[in-house]
């Protein structure tokens, strides 16, 4: 590339500089090359190129500072042995350790100490790797953890970089193991195993993040993935820290690359849409990394996650919907599936491995099997798209809920054949499994589990060391991080979301937990010891289960009495309060004006402050259960109960002001420097440099500095004396701003602008405490003690700030330590008596610190001490859980019973009204009866009962006006039908000519289909009128003019319309047939006479050519005669013919005489159109008269049939034969009868369609 064109001729310069400077460059390159831990930990380009530029001058140029590697490394020297084989780095000088500011209130290097991880990034791609028979590797946040499998100990390795680990490999022969970091121009280091040395450094391999490594079958390579934004692959002679090829492996995510076990210089690599197959090929410009992207044909596009190498070439890989495919180049042979109608996994394959000569997939469903490899090997089928289908030799499913991510296979003392495997499981866990096919294999075993994903809260325990966590995976899990131990784990069916473990106020022997989770529900949970033998020593029981919320449960706070709970959700935009000495009976919720992000207690009693997402704080007073009637709804009307804040934004005020400042500063610097010119070289100068200035100023462009469009979401609130300390996200992150509901300036006037000033207006932040950064900050918490403020990053570093006696709060200078991997810190807190640090973030790792106060170690206690104060089985009666993710919430269950009792007191008033009236009919029957019974003269007559006779005229018209309404109703229907029959038979119906026609053979299986012609447009017929216009108004034309153009239209249109023409007698009869009888007879009678004619004929021709001959040499010219009427024409030809190249030639012109206009082509392409309309309606129209001529003899031959019949009934039976089957028409031969129906098929079709709509309801 041309970087490397510019890195060889610097690199020859700086050798040509070398060799110049003489002996004092050769010292100086022997004291760098003796500088070990110095040269190595000082700029990270290895020992010596310091001291190299140092001999080469002593001053580094540009490209020395953007090259630095160049100084001792040679594109062209393959023989460069790199750093000796015993050199190795001084981890201790280069890992990331805390940073640390002196001053006043500084914070000692190693207040914090890692005690114990409970992490594990179980979704990384491959972080599962054997180092020996009793040691596993694998990384969380920005530490390496080195796993004892006999004694669950944990050993730690710190990054250099400090801002994560990519991805991990291990060596083939174990004794070293490589680790691909994060961050800007990430490194890989290469441990040695077991001495844990930092052996070598693999610098500028990729971008951001290394996220795939591999070494080579015999170790001398290594291969690397980036991430995005490159994506870049390069191979490695890691001993060396040499990078021998490098390729960008595609423009997508790739997920993992691999070398072939058997080929040499092959590899694969496997990722986001894509399997790519590549090769180390030697060019005639030198070694090149060629890849070839797989082609996946007639298969659908699958994300490749799993793939193995095949001794002779070919490629497996597995699919997104669990089926295999067979690779034999760049295409797929074949897709391999099950036999029994289904896939070979349900979801993702993640691994494919060849063991021993049998073929080991795992799956995304939890499942392992084993396949027969020849079967595989030799799988072929017929056509392009079949499947192979075959069936396991073995199958095992780990676990419910488990999905496998990676697989390694355990390592024997001597290297014996063994079938235990260890598996990394995306829900959290690390497995050993017995894969062999024997029926005395052992069960699934679970070594060690994890939380599954991020971790959204902890909660220390307020009164020993004990904590709990809650994961998006919906698992609460209790440690006791003393013991390093897990307790208990219990996981629900929707993710968590927060967590509270209450102090004595809430519960005496403080064993309650209150989780939120993303469905809305909160789970009161007790903590209590569990049975004999079961998996954790404690176990959680159900409490209360309550739905205050349709959303996710954003944020839980309880008071500092214990009596209220607060909850509140950002999906809808509520506050829900319960009283927890009621047993955590509902008061009543909030409607707010905006999600809710984040909550804190007032320093004012009974008072929350609310962060929303648009930026506003809300400080909402927390009502007591008997003041609210909840007899109906527990909505509670806001009132003057909240307080409102509205942040405005200041960062872009406090960056202009700082704009202005340095700008400023430059105007002074320009007006001495003008007035400096003036008074040395005069007044013409002066103005010639002011002229110049100002012209420079008005070019550079002027920075717009304005306030975000949209308002910056609130992340935490800190409530510190009478004031509240907020953190934003977007332009607003990396500091906190101090604010107030009493703002000193609400009654004074509005300041006045000062350019290079920041003048805060009212309702603006009192204070900014810049944090020195542009990242979020996710947690702000005060140590138990509060002699330190701690902050969780959003780029995954702790910081602590020692607090500062003074007005407001005020913080010492940070100690920033990188814990998490890259990924926002969720929740920070201490033990209850300040001996430990607990942090919990996004990457699922949870990590324990151990706090040296004033940089003193602490004694711990002893971790045999058991503080549960569990003393007594539980007796709480089981509680249902909500598992239904579509449950009621509280709201809507209270909003449903009430809607539910309205209907029953309705329903109950409709029936007493029933029979009420039931009974008045009763006894007016009675009475119609007593009235029938009496005299005629003493009865009433049947007009005396109508108590209003306007009754029955208003009955009968209303039944007339229903009968007007049914009638417009059903004549609106019948016509909306109507029309749209109507408008389907225009769309489909009306533009077809000629439907398709199926014409039957009678006595054969032959069979004939007309056309399916579409009508000739109208704009086809206009644009043919058009053009036929143009013709008759310029028959001619000069080239390629409009007149050009009609003339070619004029000939198409011509031979347009005489197509059909009839054929002559030539056609039709040969040309044999022309000739009459006549003419041959007088043929043959010449024949003589002309044969000596002739040959006479012939003589004298031959004497005249002879003469001709000897006249032609006596005049022939000399050699270099040249005629003079040919070089004329020769002329005049180079002068009017014009260029004559060929029309292959790149200069070729096409004469203006034979260029096509676009009208013409039109014209052309619309006569070729109406032609093929023409040819097919004309082969239509003989086939409908087929048609007509077989319905003709049907009719013919049913005649005869009847005549049959009649004949046979006459003879007798004994003499009658079989006679022909009469033919009949099908129903693809007459498709016009599907168009016509009659009253019964109308009937018919109803109840078929009304049959349809019952079976979809």
């Amino acid at each position: 590339t041309i970087n490397d064109l510019i890195v060889k001729q610097w690199y020859q310069r700086r050798v040509r500089e070398k060799k110049k400077a003489g002996a004092d460059g050769e010292d100086a390159d022997k004291a760098g090359e003796g500088a070990e831990g110095e040269g190595a930990a000082g700029d990270g380009d290895g020992a010596g190129a310091g001291a190299a530029g140092a001999g080469a001058g002593g001053k580094k140029s540009a490209m020395d500072e953007k090259y630095p590697e160049i100084l001792d490394y040679n594109p062209d020297d393959d023989t460069d042995p790199g750093p000796d084989p015993n050199f190795f780095y001084d981890l201790e000088k280069m890992y990331a350790r805390a940073k640390t500011t002196s001053g006043e209130g500084s914070t000692p290097s190693n207040f914090l100490t890692l005690f114990h991880s409970f992490g594990y990034e179980c979704l990384k791609r491959a972080n599962l790797h054997v180092l020996d028979e009793t040691h596993v590797l694998f990384s969380a946040g920005n530490y390496i953890q080195i796993l004892n499998l006999e004694t669950k100990a944990l050993t730690y390795l710190p990054t250099v970089g400090g801002r994560g680990i990519g991805s991990i490999a291990v060596h083939p022969s174990r004794k070293f193991f490589a680790v691909g970091e994060q961050g800007f121009e990430p490194h890989i280091l290469i441990f040695e195993y077991p001495s844990l040395r930092l052996y070598r450094i693999c610098r500028k391999g990729t971008e951001t993040a290394f996220a795939f490594l591999s070494f080579s079958p015999d170790g001398e390579k290594l291969a690397s993935l980036g991430s995005t934004p490159d994506y870049m692959l390069t191979i490695w002679d890691w001993r060396r820290e040499k990078i021998i090829l490098r390729s960008k492996a595609h423009g997508q995510d790739v997920f993992r690359v691999t070398f072939s076990t058997e080929i040499e210089g092959q590899l694969t690599t496997g990722g986001l849409g894509h399997i790519k197959f590549w090769k180390m090929a030697a060019t005639f410009t030198g070694l090149k990394l060629q890849g070839e992207l797989g082609k996946f044909g007639r298969t659908a596009i699958s994300d490749i996650e799993g793939y193995v190498e095949l001794p002779d070439g070919k490629v497996l890989s597995g699919s997104e919907w669990g089926n295999m495919l067979l690779w034999d180049g760049d295409l797929i042979k074949c897709e391999l599936t099950s036999t029994e109608n289904s896939n070979c996994h349900k979801g993702q394959v993640q691994e494919i491995f060849l063991d021993e000569g049998e073929l080991i997939t795992a799956g995304s469903d939890g499942s392992v099997k084993i396949w027969d490899f020849e079967t595989i090997d030799g799988a072929d089928v017929l056509e392009e798209d079949a499947m192979f289908p075959m069936e396991p030799m073995s199958e095992m499913h780990v676990g419910e809920g488990v999905s496998i991510v990676s697989m390694c296979k355990t390592v024997t003392e001597n290297n014996d054949t063994n079938s235990m495997w260890f598996a990394q499981d995306a829900a959290g866990g690390i497995w050993r499994l017995d894969i062999s096919v024997s029926l005395t294999k052992k069960a699934p075993e679970l070594i060690q589990s994890y939380h599954a994903g991020p971790i959204r809260g902890i909660a220390p325990c307020p009164y020993t060391h004990m904590s709990a966590s809650m994961g998006a995976d919906g698992a609460v899990r209790v440690v006791d991080y003393l013991r390093k131990h897990t307790l208990v784990c219990k996981k629900y069916k929707s993710g968590g979301s927060c967590i509270l473990w209450p102090g004595r106020q809430v519960d005496s022997k403080m064993v309650t937990l209150i989780g939120g989770f993303t469905d809305g529900v909160i789970r009161v949970m007790t903590l209590g010891y569990a049975e004999q033998e079961a998996e954790f020593d404690l176990k959680i029981v159900l409490q209360h289960a309550l739905k205050p919320h349709k959303g996710e449960v954003t944020a839980m706070i309880i008071d500092d009495e214990g009596k209220t709970l607060v909850t509140g959700s950002a999906d809808d935009c509520t506050l829900f309060f319960f009283d927890i000495t009621s047993n955590y009976l509902p008061i009543g919720f909030m409607k707010l004006e905006a999600p809710v992000k984040t909550m804190s207690w007032s320093n004012s009693a009974k008072r929350v402050l609310v962060g929303l997402s648009t930026g506003v704080v809300l400080e909402v007073e927390c009502p007591d259960s008997g003041e609210v009637d909840s007899s109906v709804t527990y909505e509670i009307q806001p009132g003057s109960r909240i307080n409102r804040y509205e942040f405005k934004s200041i960062n872009y005020k406090i960056r202009k002001a700082a704009y202005e400042t340095v700008k400023m500063k430059k105007e002074e610097e320009q007006q001495k420097k003008l007035d400096k010119i003036k008074e040395d070289e005069g007044e013409e100068a002066y103005l010639e440099e002011k002229k110049a200035i100002e012209e420079a100023n008005a070019a550079e462009e002027e920075p717009v500095f304005e306030p975000p469009a949209v308002p910056n979401q609130i992340l935490k609130i800190f409530p510190h004396e009478d004031k509240f300390y907020l953190s934003l996200d977007g332009s607003d992150a990396g500091a906190l701003y101090e604010c107030t509901f009493n703002d000193p300036l609400a009654d004074m006037p509005t300041p006045g602008a000062i350019r290079g000033k920041w003048v805060r207006l009212c309702g603006e932040p009192l204070r900014v405490i810049d944090m020195d950064t542009d990242t979020t900050i996710h947690e702000i918490n005060l140590m138990q003690d509060g002699s330190n403020v701690m902050v969780g990053m959003g780029d995954g570093t702790v910081r602590i700030h020692k607090k500062l006696e003074g007005n407001g709060l005020l913080m010492g200078p940070p100690y920033t330590l990188p814990s998490h991997s890259c990924s926002s810190v969720n929740g920070i807190m201490t033990s209850f008596d300040t001996r430990f640090l607990i942090s919990g973030g996004n990457d699922g790792n949870l990590f324990v610190y151990k706090v040296n106060h004033a940089g003193v170690e602490l004694s711990l206690p002893s971790p045999s001490e058991n503080l549960l104060k569990v003393t007594e089985e539980l007796t709480i009666p089981p509680v249902d859980d909500i598992d239904d993710l579509k449950a009621y919430s509280i709201e809507e269950a209270k909003q449903k019973r009430e809607h539910e009792k309205m209907l029953k007191t309705a329903e109950d008033k409709k029936i007493k009204v029933r029979k009420t009236i039931a009974t008045l009919r009763s006894k007016f029957k009675k009475l119609k009866v007593v009235n029938k019974d009496l005299p005629r003269h003493l009865a009433l007559i049947a007009h005396d009962f109508e108590m209003d006779p306007q009754m029955g005229a208003i009955i009968a018209q209303e039944v007339s006006d229903s009968k007007d309404l049914i009638r417009k109703q059903l004549a609106w229907n019948s016509e909306k039908h109507r029309l749209q029959l109507m408008k389907l038979r225009k769309r489909f119906k009306d533009v077809v000519a000629t439907d398709r026609i199926v014409l039957h053979a009678v006595e054969s299986d032959h069979l004939v289909s007309t056309f399916r012609c579409a009508k000739p447009s109208e704009a086809m017929q206009q644009a043919l009128d058009d053009f036929k216009k143009k013709l008759a108004d310029d028959p001619n034309g000069a080239p390629g003019s409009r007149g050009s153009d009609a003339r070619r239209i004029s000939t198409v249109i011509r031979q347009g319309l005489g197509f059909m023409r009839k054929q002559t007698d030539l056609e039709l009869h040969g040309p044999a047939a022309v000739v009459g009888s006549k003419g041959g007879k007088k043929l043959k009678d010449a024949k003589a006479n002309k044969s000596l004619a002739k040959a006479e004929e012939r003589k004298s021709k031959r004497l005249q050519r002879e003469l001709g001959w000897k006249n032609l040499y006596s005049r022939k010219p000399s050699e270099n005669y040249e005629d003079p009427q040919m070089l004329a024409a020769i002329e005049d030809a180079k002068n009017n013919m014009g260029d004559f190249n060929l029309k292959t030639a790149k200069n070729y012109k096409v004469p203006e005489s034979q260029r096509q206009g676009g009208t013409y082509k039109r014209a052309q392409l619309l006569e070729l159109r109406r032609m093929i309309y023409m040819t097919k309606m004309n082969f239509n129209e003989r086939l409908l008269a087929l048609r007509d001529r077989k319905q003709k003899m049907i009719t013919e031959a049913e005649d005869w049939s009847a005549r049959l019949d009649a004949i046979q009934a006459k003879l007798p039976a004994g003499s009658i034969m079989d006679k022909p089957k009469v033919p009949v028409l099908l129903d693809d031969e007459i498709p016009e009868r599907a168009m016509e129906y009659t009253p019964e098929s109308l009937r018919e079709f109803k109840i078929k369609y009304d049959e349809e709509k019952k079976r979809e309801r």
